[in-house]
């Protein structure tokens, strides 16, 4: 049976359509989010609120955290505010300054809850020339929960494993996509060494030091209760509640089975420089 030509093509364009669809659906989801947010800013009165950044780095298991505080009492929050990925972002992932601290004003002014927060990442610091000094100085009684991955190496192969499937977040009806990468040591080491180090100075910090705290991944995951009774709550002078969410954790199965090369890696997953604690 002879085969029409266009019939190979066929996936590839579908695929392509259904980008496109999703592309158009994102752009008329911002469209309204920003006219919300105008309309927000210039005919809503601007109450004073409690602001609280949560500031972390990708694959440190920051949604999970956004998904537990949503549930506190007197809190309205953004997953995040300045992803391009989003109805909530800006248009480009990279912005200049004021423009950013602008759109943190704005989509915080359209919450109406007496604690309003969002997420931010600390590659998004970056994109869009921000510092801790500039967000402290625009909102000086804001409050931040810094979260962190004690295990770098966790959180480098999570980023990877996760750049292949393209599955960042993963709900409880759906199903986990699995992918076995390969290692690049010299790329996992610098890794390491930079997320440590900025960790560190963001830590030392008088905002963080004077009106934050600081959460493990493995602590929130081990002991959710905990964190929210005895830090997070306290810290928003909220009443404690219990945790609950619709996220499922993604890598469950242990590195040696997610990274091809683990026997030639093992000894730099197993040193020092892949762990931090504070």
């Amino acid at each position: 049976m002879l085969r029409s030509s266009t019939a190979p093509s066929m996936p590839r364009r579908l695929r392509r359509m259904k980008f496109d669809s999703h592309r158009l659906m994102l752009k008329w989801r911002r469209a309204l989010h920003q006219a919300h947010l105008l309309s927000s800013w210039w005919l809503r009165s601007h109450a004073p609120y409690q602001p609280l950044f949560v500031i972390a780095s990708a694959r440190s298991g920051s949604t999970l955290l956004m998904d537990y505080i949503s549930r506190v009492p007197g809190l309205q929050s953004y997953c995040e505010v300045l992803c391009n990925l989003v109805p909530e972002g800006p248009r480009k992932p990279r912005l200049p300054a004021q423009k950013a601290l602008l759109h943190i004003r704005r989509s915080l002014q359209a919450l109406r809850a007496p604690i309003r927060g969002c997420k931010l990442l600390i590659h998004q610091f970056e994109n869009c020339g921000l510092t801790l000094d500039t967000l402290d100085a625009t909102f000086p009684s804001a409050k931040y929960i810094v979260l962190y991955r004690e295990s770098l190496a966790e959180q480098f192969v999570s980023f990877e494993v996760a750049t292949a499937t393209k599955q960042w977040i993963l709900f409880d009806n759906k199903e986990s996509k699995r992918a076995q990468i390969t290692v690049d040591p010299n790329k996992m080491s610098a890794f390491c060494q930079k997320t440590r180090q900025t960790y560190e100075f963001i830590l030392a910090h008088p905002a963080i030091q004077n009106r934050g705290i600081v959460l493990s991944y493995e602590r929130l995951v081990t002991d959710p209760t905990g964190c929210l009774r005895d830090r997070i709550c306290p810290l928003l002078d909220a009443p404690p509640v219990r945790p609950k969410t619709v996220l499922l954790k993604q890598n469950a199965e242990p590195l040696a089975q997610r990274v091809a090369n683990y026997a030639d890696v093992a000894d730099l997953i197993t040193s020092a420089l892949c762990r931090q604690a504070y």
